[in-house]
């Protein structure tokens, strides 16, 4: 190596060296300026000509290589690919994910609030078929008091029947006392007390019997279309929280998914350019 070559190489170590120089008086006077006027300010800047910034934050100071930078960008990058989102973190967007946090609240509103609402339709539509089971009794019970009306029946044909009557007497007080749901009785009420069932005997009280039993098939009837329209309206609710649900997801999805098309043009953007970035340090070594 000739004396030239030397010469350039002690010119340009020398250069770089007062470049550093000036760069850490500099720094330093920045952090200065920040103690001094009381605040933790930050600052970034880059030296003309350089491949590096300066960032400072109160009273200290580092030096960023650029391809550093990059290669956050390219992790940042990378992570929000692989999970499909545009926000990871606030960080990524504060505003955005302040509002994509609210409807998410409001997402998992709707969709409890729908699992609830599906719940009592079922428990509804449960009752129902319980009062159904008690009105094809009663319609079994009135049968036979028109069978026993016929003129051709002794006392003793009518105790048989009032026998088959007594029997599906004790079934509505069953199902009043042991049918549940969730452990918890549905039809507690519907006893043949309560329905006035007690003097129907086609042996010793007929033609008032089939009185009675109409008027408790009148109650059942009112009682199922009660439930039938308590569970017609929860189908609505449903529908209705349904439409909420894909309308809401659809604009929580357009804030914070990522395009996956400008996800990867980025990438490869980044990707580019740390492989250029990391080519100049190793032809300025």
């Amino acid at each position: 190596m000739n004396g030239g070559d030397r010469g350039d190489q002690t010119f340009h170590k020398t250069g770089f060296n007062m470049r550093l120089i000036l760069l850490s008086v500099f720094s330093i006077l920045l952090a200065s300026a920040a103690a001094l006027s009381g605040e933790e300010k930050s600052f970034l800047f880059q030296p003309s000509g350089s491949n590096f910034y300066v960032y400072g934050y109160g009273n200290n100071s580092f030096i960023l290589s650029r391809s550093k930078l990059t290669e956050l960008k390219l992790d940042s990058q990378l992570s929000h690919l692989s999970s499909g989102k545009r926000i990871d973190s606030a960080s990524d967007d504060p505003a955005g994910f302040a509002i994509a946090e609210k409807m998410n609240s409001l997402l998992n509103q709707l969709r409890q609030e729908s699992i609830n609402a599906e719940d009592m339709r079922n428990f509804n539509n449960y009752v129902e078929s319980a009062v159904a089971e008690n009105q094809e009794l009663l319609n079994r019970v009135r049968l036979l008091i028109v069978q026993a009306a016929s003129g051709i029946l002794n006392a003793e044909d009518r105790e048989y029947i009032q026998f088959e009557i007594d029997q599906m007497m004790k079934q509505i007080n069953l199902n009043a006392k042991f049918l549940q749901f969730n452990n918890m009785s549905i039809i507690p009420e519907l006893t043949t007390y309560n329905l006035g069932l007690d003097d129907v005997d086609v042996v010793r009280n007929l033609y008032n019997s089939m009185e009675l039993v109409d008027n408790a098939l009148a109650q059942l009837t009112k009682k199922r279309i009660l439930h039938g329209i308590k569970s017609n309206i929860l189908t609505f609710q449903i529908e209705g929280k349904s439409y909420q649900f894909l309308n809401l997801q659809r604009t929580e999805s357009q804030i914070s998914d990522l395009n996956m098309a400008e996800g990867i043009t980025g990438l490869i953007k980044n990707s580019v350019q740390l492989k250029v970035q990391n080519g100049l340090i190793i032809r300025s070594k």
